[in-house]
């Protein structure tokens, strides 16, 4: 008896993983197509705000470091919303706004003279 009992128990605990399994599964998925819609929209906002080599250039910033690509896109809105949506940012423009945002300072060249015998 308590050997069907044991067996009973394995069973149980077996089909309870697998369903948390499943649920844990099925969340997943749903997160990453929920994901997955936002990109898409904010892809589709930049397609109107930014002209091709600007869009392009972010792209590129969005595979490196999704960070900076998030707060150059909120820079992008609000540069759009400021101009009144007139006109799209171009690739010069991207540029300078993504040199704020990461911080990029001057470049530091170390010339070494060398003694001449």
């Amino acid at each position: 008896m308590e050997e069907l009992d044991i067996e009973e128990l394995k069973k149980r605990k077996m089909e309870e993983l697998k369903q948390k399994f499943a649920e844990q599964e099925a969340n997943e998925q749903q997160a990453e197509f929920a994901e997955q819609q936002q990109e898409a929209q904010l892809d589709a906002i930049m397609r109107k705000l930014l002209e091709p080599e600007a869009k392009t250039r972010l792209a590129n910033v969005r595979l490196v470091n999704k960070e900076l690509y998030f707060r150059a896109v909120q820079s992008a809105m609000y540069l759009a919303q400021r101009s009144g949506g007139k006109e799209k940012l171009n690739d010069y423009q991207m540029k300078r706004v993504l040199e704020r945002l990461s911080g990029a300072k001057r470049e530091i060249r170390i010339v070494k003279k060398g003694k001449k015998w």
